[in-house]
């Protein structure tokens, strides 16, 4: 049987992920748990009709007792942006959690440092409109996505002259770097 990971009902990502994976317990095992009535331990992923399977065990003062595993689909974050732009702008940025806020922005989502593998972004070239690709990797521990999806990045800023003249002898005037003088008179 094939994985299903796609939800069947609209999700709202903007969710913290205990609110979402509570949804997606809900939604695969017509339960209708909340927030306060269960803890979750790390999931863990599986072959089947559903792809991850997590220890549920009933919180202190809640109507339950005693803990399950119990089986759900966690969402292919490859199918998140959609149709939506996968290009992002950096200016400064150097890992993927300094850029989180910009793909939760774009995306609607609220990831957690659970939820993706940190890496260091990929450098462009200094020339114009360079673009890297690197991978937002769902990490082992996210309760609410699996797999990876592929997005670019282009740096912003300004381009080094010397970089894009490649002959700096243009009609008979010559580029030369600027030297910054540090004494300066006012």
């Amino acid at each position: 049987m094939e994985v299903n990971s796609r939800p069947l009902v609209s999700i709202d990502y903007k969710k913290p992920p205990e609110e979402l994976v509570v949804e997606l317990i809900n939604k695969d095992n017509g339960t209708k748990f909340t927030t306060t009535q269960i803890s979750f331990g790390i999931p863990k992923s599986i072959r089947g009709k559903h792809n991850s399977e997590l220890v549920v065990q009933a919180t202190k003062g809640s109507y339950f007792t005693g803990k399950v595993k119990l089986k759900y689909n966690r969402i292919d974050i490859e199918d998140i942006p959609n149709r939506q732009s996968r290009l992002f702008l950096v200016n400064g940025e150097t890992t993927l959690a300094d850029l989180i806020p910009a793909i939760d922005a774009r995306f609607n989502l609220n990831l957690t440092p659970a939820d993706y593998i940190n890496i260091i972004l990929p450098t462009t070239g200094n020339g114009p409109n360079e673009k890297e690709h690197f991978f937002l990797e769902a990490a082992e521990t996210s309760l609410v996505f699996i797999n990876k999806v592929r997005l670019e990045i282009e740096r912003a800023g300004q381009v080094i002259l010397s970089t894009v003249l490649k002959n700096l002898v243009l009609s008979g005037l010559v580029y030369t770097k600027p030297v910054l003088n540090s004494l300066i008179d006012y």
